[in-house]
Order: structure tokens, then sequence, then C-alpha cells
């Protein structure tokens, strides 16, 4: 899926490991502004010079503490699907109780919330089905069963993500809940879009509209759109989006069909750099650009030699 299209539209993705998942060692010191620092570091240290940003899911958080710290000078857009917004007594309303019973363990018991976790990384490995029988909906169950490449694609990221234990999934809840450290308000970038699905049961409505608060920001809102179903189908018309702002044309592709680029007859040399937390590290190569795909899970975007990019990350938020 990611891979037709990040080839179409000469995207190059790049996955970076936040601390406590795949390959990165789990440090308390992680925060929403240390990421954003650690990925500038690491951009000036690859010479990236201009880069989008794409979070989803539970990595909404971070994609927007990187627009918003390493700023309009670096970042040339910021994409966020379903995204985990700030969690409070406002926000949290509508969300599923087992969801809810994550965060609250996430914040006031961490070390109940690491055992779930870990069992259900057990869970996972043990049963390969696992992602169809743990569909919230009827509409999250059809679209994992019919396209079952990508439920294990989904399964393995998850897998890959907890490889290094649970504290990085458990930290990370708790700071959604936390003061941010930086207001939504204050972020300034050339593009930012939002695309939420009305019938998600994990991320709410209130915690997706927070971020329209971001200036600029154009909102898109699909009625039968679940948390699963939004990244299935929906993916591609992001990297579209973000492609298509960086060649002027972001409003037409923040809401064009999925498939259908506004964008891709003016990009064939452009290269677009997305960074994306995943569970395999394989890369390819074709005609004017480069793609380096992962199934993603949580990530961060980082540009390349003089092009730019874009960040995306997906949480376990699940």
């Amino acid at each position: 899926m990611l891979h037709e299209a990040a080839q179409r539209l000469h995207v190059r993705l790049i996955a970076v490991d936040r601390p406590g998942f795949g390959g990165t060692p789990f440090t308390p010191q992680h925060s929403l502004q240390n990421w954003a620092s650690a990925l500038q570091q690491l951009s000036d240290h690859l010479a990236i010079g201009r880069f989008g940003i794409l979070g989803a899911s539970g990595g909404a958080p971070f994609a927007a503490a990187c627009a918003r710290f390493i700023g309009e000078q670096r970042v040339t857009g910021l994409g966020l699907l379903c995204p985990l917004g700030p969690v409070d007594g406002s926000t949290r309303p509508g969300m599923t109780a087992a969801n809810a019973l994550l965060l609250a363990m996430a914040r006031r018991c961490p070390g109940v919330a690491r055992a779930v976790w870990r069992a259900t990384g057990k869970w996972l490995a043990w049963d390969e089905h696992c992602m169809q029988r743990f569909a919230l909906n009827p509409q999250d169950k059809q679209a994992l069963q019919s396209t079952p490449h990508i439920a294990q694609a989904i399964r393995a990221a998850v897998l890959e993500g907890l490889s290094a234990g649970a504290w990085g999934v458990v930290h990370e809840m708790a700071l959604a809940q936390r003061c941010w450290g930086f207001r939504l308000q204050d972020i300034q970038v050339p593009h930012a879009f939002l695309w939420h699905g009305l019938q998600d049961p994990l991320v709410t409505l209130a915690m997706a509209r927070a971020y329209e608060s971001i200036p600029g920001c154009q909102a898109v809102y699909f009625p039968s759109e679940t948390h699963t179903t939004l990244v299935v189908n929906r993916l591609c018309l992001a990297l579209e989006a973000l492609a298509a702002g960086q060649a002027g044309h972001g409003a037409a592709a923040a809401s064009a069909p999925v498939g259908v680029s506004a964008a891709c007859g003016e990009l064939p040399s452009r290269q677009f750099h997305l960074g994306l937390r995943s569970s395999s590290s394989s890369s390819s190569s074709s005609g004017g650009g480069s793609t380096e795909l992962l199934p993603a899970v949580r990530a961060a975007a980082l540009p390349f030699e003089g092009s730019s990019s874009c960040t995306a990350s997906r949480g376990l938020q699940q």
C-alpha cells in the first residue's frame, strides 16, 4: 500500500525508533521536547535540510512537538491521522473503556500497565490472527479480514515496537496525559493537515479537534472511518497531501479520494522524505526517486539532501 504510493510520489521514508521501541533502549528522560531535539540533531548529522512530518495515533503528539520545536524553517508540513490529543477530562469521554483503563493505569500504576502490554505482546506473538479477532467493531473486522497482509503488517509492527520492552508505550501513554510543554496554536508550518474518522473508538473527536487550533490546519472528518480503517484507507492520501503541499496544492490533496494524487504529475523528480518507525527495514529504489518503506508503528520523518521531507508516527494506542 505505502510502498506503491511512495514510489509513485518519489517519497523517501526513513524510520527512527523512539526510546523504548524497537532498537532504541528506553530512557525515563524521554519527552516530547527531547524527541524533537533528537530528531533535529539526527537531521543535522545526516545533512538533511527540510522535511515534512506525519504522525498517526499515539505518534501524533511527537510529530506535533517536532513541528513546534524544529519550526517552519525546516518543517515543510505536518500531517496528523487519527491523532491522540491531549488527554484530560474534557477529551476522554467517548473512548472505549479498555483504552481509558490503559491510560489510567499508565498514569497511576505503570507497573501494572507494563504487565498488560507484555501480556499483549505474548498474545500477538502466539496468535497470528489476533488482529482480526481483536477488531473493535464490524468495520475494522471487515477491513482486516479483507486485507490480511495489512493485518499482518500491523501485528508485526506492534511486535517490533514491543521488542525493546513495554516501558516505552507505558511512558508515552503517561506523557500524553501531562502538560505537553507547548501549545498547539504556537505551531507554525507552511501546511498542516488533520484526518479523523468519526467512528474511531480509541481517539475521541474532542482529541482530534484539539489540533484544529494549529494555524491554517485543514481538517477532514470521515463519517464512516474507524481508527484502523482510517489508516488503511487514508494513509496514502496523507502522503499525497504532504507531497502536494510541498508543490503548492495542499488544499486540493487534503480531501482528494484515495488513489488520486493532485500532485503526481508535478513530482517526477522530487524527493520527499518521510520518517516512519517500523517493524522491518527494507528499501527499494525506482526511477527518479528513492523510496525506503517500512510497515509503521511509530515514526519521525527526516528529509534528505536538499529536498523536503515528512515525519510520520503511528502509535501503539490500540
